[in-house]
């Protein structure tokens, strides 16, 4: 490696037992189908590599679900990855291997279910019966939802059925080792099953889950120490988890940092900082680097936690230096960065920061994956395209596909059209 700027990104990660290469990580993300009933294709496998060959410092998939009931009552399916039988196996296996021929370690974050924002129906369960409403204001660029986003209230799940989704998730975790992964992490933020426990602003119970914040950290610890006890120790296992609700009846970074505790206590191997949550969707997808530096959270988890503590929401590679190098974090997680730019940490590796193409942040990938098309990017046009010879993607037929995906992406984002859809959905 040529010594350059961008050194101090290169050095060691060490979560859990395994030694991670530089500190920037792929962040989870639905982004690399589309898939049929969950399971992995082509595309998912060279999505994956085509990051890892230009050397990642860890991969972790997203867009994973742990249970059959995160399955049945996915909102959208067509860019999920299923996890809950040994029939996905040798597939996932194949998103492992791709990753490991380029020595990059590869993690899996497990989504029991959806909570919130679970299609309406028996399996659309949360900790409270707490409804996800979204200001129009508060959504995020490029995403037009006239009036904001307003879902139907999910039933509070029985503790029978917190018990057998916390068992599912230890079954998964060794399902996952045999596949492949060399980590997990819980998916505890955006307004996932999990998450929803972790406030009080969503978290009604008067229970062994609910009231004060080890209760309502319960689930979730829980499965850190049933995991423990069947796996050991050393595989990593983390959390991720909102540092701020930025809501005025919810928690901020004080409260979320002391459940970061609570984590850690119970096994956690790092925590993934993550900001907001779909209620807040602006700042879950920021328009902006370091928010979560710039506003204190990050302060706040470093001096609460001794774990690995892992962010997003950075983009530029001089804000990417200043948050690791000045310990604001130990690793940078990019998603969207890494839609435009797979090439990204090869880039600054060689001193070429010039030379990486950026995120507009106009969020053509996010829109998309509202309706449930296959993710595209703005930026880099062989995102979605990996499993293709460069070539193929200028034929008629992927010129068609792009055009009619196109069209269903203007009629559906317009003003006057998409209140109309809104009124028959809603019906």
């Amino acid at each position: 490696m040529v010594e350059n700027k961008w050194s101090e990104l290169f050095k060691p990660l060490q979560i859990g037992n395994v030694v991670l290469k530089n500190r920037l990580i792929m962040a989870p993300m639905s982004a690399f189908g589309p898939v049929k009933e969950g399971f992995v294709a082509d595309q998912t496998v060279a999505f994956f590599e085509e990051r890892a060959k230009h050397g990642i410092g860890l991969i972790i998939v997203g867009g994973s679900v742990a249970t059959t009931m995160g399955w049945k009552g996915a909102p959208m399916t067509r860019n999920l990855l299923r996890l809950d039988g040994d029939k996905f196996v040798p597939g996932l296996r194949r998103v492992t291997e791709a990753a490991h021929r380029h020595h990059v370690p590869i993690f899996v974050q497990l989504v029991p279910t959806w909570g919130a924002i679970s299609k309406p129906g028996p399996y659309h369960v949360g900790a409270s019966p707490v409804p996800l409403v979204t200001a129009e204001e508060n959504l995020s660029t490029g995403l037009t939802i006239p009036g904001g986003l307003s879902l139907p209230a999910p039933r509070a799940a029985t503790i029978d059925e917190i018990k057998a989704i916390e068992q599912e998730v230890v079954q998964t975790v060794h399902r996952m080792r045999n596949a492949g992964f060399d980590g997990v992490e819980l998916g505890a933020h955006m307004n996932y099953f999990l998450t929803g426990f972790l406030s009080p602003r969503t978290n009604l119970r008067t229970d062994e889950y609910g009231g004060n914040a080890k209760n309502r950290a319960r689930v979730v610890t829980d499965i850190l120490r049933a995991i423990r006890a069947e796996i050991g120790p050393n595989y990593p296992v983390g959390v991720r988890m909102p540092v701020n609700e930025h809501l005025p009846d919810g928690i901020g970074p004080e409260e979320f940092g002391e459940l970061a505790v609570l984590f850690q206590d119970a096994g956690a191997s790092y925590i993934a900082m993550t900001d907001a949550s779909y209620a807040v969707m602006k700042l879950a997808t920021a328009d902006k680097d370091m928010n979560i530096i710039e506003h204190g959270e990050a302060k706040i988890f470093r001096e609460k936690v001794s774990i690995p503590l892992l962010m997003h929401g950075v983009h530029h590679p001089d804000n990417i230096l200043t948050a690791v190098a000045d310990g604001h974090c130990d690793g940078v997680m990019m998603a969207r960065p890494l839609l435009a730019d797979p090439a990204y940490p090869a880039k600054l590796r060689e001193g070429k920061a010039a030379e990486v193409i950026h995120c507009d942040r106009q969020n053509l990938c996010l829109r998309r994956n509202f309706i449930n098309l296959p993710i595209r990017c703005s930026a880099n046009p062989r995102t979605g395209f990996e499993s293709h010879p460069a070539d193929q993607r200028h034929t008629i037929g992927m010129k068609l596909q792009a055009l009619t995906e196109s069209a269903l992406l203007w009629v559906t984002t317009k003003r006057p059209l998409m209140r109309i859809i809104m009124k028959l959905a809603a019906r």
